[in-house]
């Protein structure tokens, strides 16, 4: 999600005992162009998107969230970055 106000709405209508995680994966222009390019020949996205991608890249920075970089990162590596969020003790 690109905007605060989305993740905002949405745990505004959360209720109960929960622990919230949020976390942004964050990658360079190149690095998004090469996931593109990669994804679009396995046709899980379409290249054309790539443009719109981009274009958001910047507002990831304006939310409220754990920043991971993904920019070379193996899909491995991304996941335990995030295992590792899931282990900690969350703040209160």
């Amino acid at each position: 999600m690109d905007q605060q106000q989305t993740i905002n709405d949405i745990l505004s209508g959360l209720t109960g005992d929960y622990d919230f995680y949020n976390a942004s994966l964050i990658a360079t222009p190149s690095e998004l162009k090469r996931h593109f390019e990669k994804d679009s020949q396995n046709g899980i996205r379409e290249f054309n998107d790539l443009a719109g991608a981009l274009r958001r890249l910047p507002m990831y920075q304006k939310i409220n969230s754990i920043k991971i970089s993904v920019t070379n990162s193996s899909l491995q590596e991304s996941a335990n970055h995030l295992i590792a969020l899931l282990n900690a003790k969350p703040e209160k």
